[in-house]
């Protein structure tokens, strides 16, 4: 009774401090899982391949310039095709995309590459660092390298990694390229445009197409509004540039990178 009566108090005590949050703990606890969330996001698998839809491909790797290995998938057009989409994918799925989704919302994005290779492209689409069956992450998340997800402000190594491999490759060399780049994609391929320009002035460079690119703090804030009832969006920013090195993203470097591409590289555009 006695220990039970004890076991009873310290309960007691430790949701006292919890719902008070006396010290800063709530918070505290939040901003560490909320990083932690952001820079080493669960693992998903490829449950489905590119054969599921009928399509004849093959598995490569890419390795990026901080020796990073990519896993990717690489798919033939049907017909001989002088055309090639580099495709990548936003944060919390793979190149497959996720069962569950975020928030239970499931998306697969097989099905629309299915339409593009029967439009006639060539195709190359990887999943970013730290995720799918690339390597990187960090704790249980990692493979291989360590590398810290970045949601965007990594992944432009994976961008220009993938660029690079098409422009290598024995049969897409002299194609024409495009990038179908996928909200998290979508800012890293913005931020690997202004990193590497030299590699990304390549006229053979003839489309880009950004789905829902996010404005990274406004996101996450929501994000946490939503998850929490409170307003961490500053300390998380914080706690992450003290322990990663690096930030997320924000509207107006990705409104500026936008708009240097827009200017400088005409054929270029963002939607």
């Amino acid at each position: 009774m006695t220990i039970a009566l004890s076991l009873v108090g310290v309960v007691a005590t430790l949701a006292g401090v919890w719902f008070t949050n006396l010290f800063g703990l709530k918070e505290s606890i939040y901003v560490s899982q909320i990083v932690k969330m952001r820079v080493a996001p669960e693992r998903l698998t490829n449950p489905k391949t590119p054969q599921d839809y009928g399509m004849v491909y093959s598995d490569v790797e890419i390795m990026t310039a901080d020796d990073v290995r990519l896993s990717a998938w690489e798919i033939l057009a049907a017909e001989p095709s002088d055309k090639t989409l580099i495709v990548n994918h936003p944060l919390t799925t793979t190149r497959y995309g996720s069962i569950e989704g975020l928030d239970g919302v499931a998306v697969e994005f097989l099905p629309m590459i299915k339409h593009l290779h029967e439009a006639g492209y060539n195709i190359v689409m990887y999943d970013h660092r730290g995720q799918g069956d690339s390597d990187g992450g960090t704790g249980k998340t990692l493979i291989g390298s360590e590398a810290p997800v970045g949601a965007g402000e990594t992944e432009w190594q994976d961008v220009a990694a993938s660029l690079r491999y098409v422009k290598a490759h024995p049969t897409f060399g002299d194609d024409e390229i495009g990038f179908l780049s996928q909200c998290m994609g979508a800012s890293a391929t913005f931020l690997a445009w202004q990193n590497a320009p030299e590699l990304f002035s390549d006229p053979k460079i003839t489309s880009l197409v950004a789905i829902q690119p996010p404005v990274s703090y406004n996101m996450i804030d929501r994000f946490i509004q939503a998850k929490t009832g409170m307003d961490l969006v500053d300390q998380v920013l914080d706690a992450q540039r003290e322990k990663y090195g690096f930030g997320y993203l924000i509207s107006t470097e990705v409104t500026n990178i936008v708009r240097t591409i827009c200017i400088k590289t005409p054929v270029a555009t963002a939607r």
